[in-house]
């Protein structure tokens, strides 16, 4: 089965933590989908300070794949910087890279 492309004015799933019509950027939502591999999410009422340290701003209207792709990577690199926190229950041998 063939999988679609997106059609312009699209944005993956993956991208979930972007609004297309208001252009926001929900910094919450974009800490969460940044911690790959983290089996139980914590709850989050507010952004992180891995992610506040980036410093990213939270109105992006119209903003391209690649844009939206520059971000996820950068929030990413955060969370592994920061030592991935959320990966308590791995053994400490799991944790690096």
């Amino acid at each position: 089965m063939k999988r679609g492309r997106l059609r312009p004015g699209e944005v993956p799933t993956s991208y979930g933590w972007y609004d297309r019509r208001s252009g926001t950027i929900d910094l919450v939502a974009l800490a969460l989908e940044s911690m790959t591999g983290v089996r139980a999410r914590p709850v989050l009422t507010e952004p992180p300070p891995w992610i506040l340290a980036l410093e990213l701003p939270t109105q992006v209207p119209r903003a391209s794949l690649a844009e939206l792709a520059r971000v996820s990577g950068l929030a990413c690199r955060a969370w592994v910087d920061a030592g991935r926190p959320g990966l308590d229950d791995l053994p400490p041998a799991a944790r690096h890279p």
